[in-house]
């Protein structure tokens, strides 16, 4: 294969000639297989790539023109600041979700420094929340992680993995107790963590696209991202109508105070609010607006 400079690499990309997002993201692309920057890449258009790099950059290009998500194919997304290793096995982190991060640690650092907590993160795919929440700790209120136990849990156990991968990555692995598990069944047959604390702190992304939601998917989301993952029955909330039944047949010995966080979709609200006070009539469930005006995040103090 004759070799090509970036500019000519770049505009031999048909579907790429008349669409300005599509190009944009070839030379990230680029940018990831020479392991340079997107400026390096815009500054140096005359550089010249290898025949192995240029397979392998038009490789990489099918794979996005067939819309294969962007962050499957560099392995990473930003999430909170920070870079997630994301596979098949994980749902991409989306910009929404971050919303969770900040009203767990605005809570939080509201607590008296001496509270002994527990922090589960269920479902927690590639770990991108209960990691976030734990660095932002680190920095800013460090007191609390020596009487906060953490958990991610898990039903996929490749996810798990990529989980634990990337609290590797981010040197924070020896803080969280993984595992394997639905919704809170694992976290419950351990006991111990629970059974120490005084606070239960429950951070819940859970799939919660409906039947119609995940057929109307952009095909970057339904042909590729894990279905287990989004989908949450018909109408979205089955795995929370779970996650509360789970919590309403808690053993006396769990800590009397608990408290949830939990992303939905904006329909969702009125239906999810009649689930949660079936299972809590006295609990006290705030709604928060995302930056679009649409309900998004979930607060439930039981």
């Amino acid at each position: 294969m004759k070799k090509m400079k970036i500019c000519q690499a770049l505009d031999s990309i048909q579907p790429a000639k008349n669409n300005p997002t599509l190009r944009n993201e070839l030379i990230l692309i680029l940018a990831y297989l020479l392991k340079q920057s997107k400026e390096f890449i815009l500054a140096h258009p005359d550089q010249s790539l290898s025949s192995l790099q240029l397979r392998h950059f038009q490789f990489l290009a099918r794979r996005r023109i067939q819309k294969e998500p962007l962050a499957y194919i560099l392995g990473g997304k930003e999430f909170y600041g920070n870079i997630f290793q994301v596979n098949q096995h994980t749902l991409i982190p989306r910009p929404e979700t971050e919303m969770l991060v900040e009203a767990a640690l605005e809570f939080i650092i509201k607590l008296p420094p001496q509270t002994t907590a527990t922090i589960a993160d269920i479902g927690t795919g590639s770990g991108c929340i209960i990691i976030s929440l734990i660095k932002t700790l680190q920095k800013t209120t460090p007191i609390f992680l020596r009487n906060f136990s953490f958990y991610a849990s898990d039903i996929s156990q490749k996810a798990l993995s990529v989980a634990h991968t990337n609290a590797r990555r981010h040197q924070i692995d020896t803080i969280i107790t993984f595992l394997p598990g639905h919704l809170l069944v694992p976290l419950l047959k351990k006991k111990t963590g629970l059974k120490q604390s005084r606070h239960l702190i429950i951070l819940a992304n859970l799939p919660y696209l409906s039947s119609i939601l995940y057929q109307t998917a952009s095909p970057e989301v339904k042909n590729y991202e894990p279905c287990q993952a989004l989908w949450g029955g018909d109408d979205g909330l089955s795995y929370y109508r779970q996650l509360f039944q789970q919590i309403h047949s808690f053993p006396a010995s769990i800590p009397s105070k608990i408290t949830l966080f939990c992303e939905i979709s904006p329909e969702q609200k009125s239906t999810f609010k009649k689930e949660a006070y079936r299972c809590f009539p006295y609990s006290s469930i705030n709604f928060k607006k995302d930056l679009s005006g649409k309900y998004r995040l979930v607060n439930i103090s039981l």
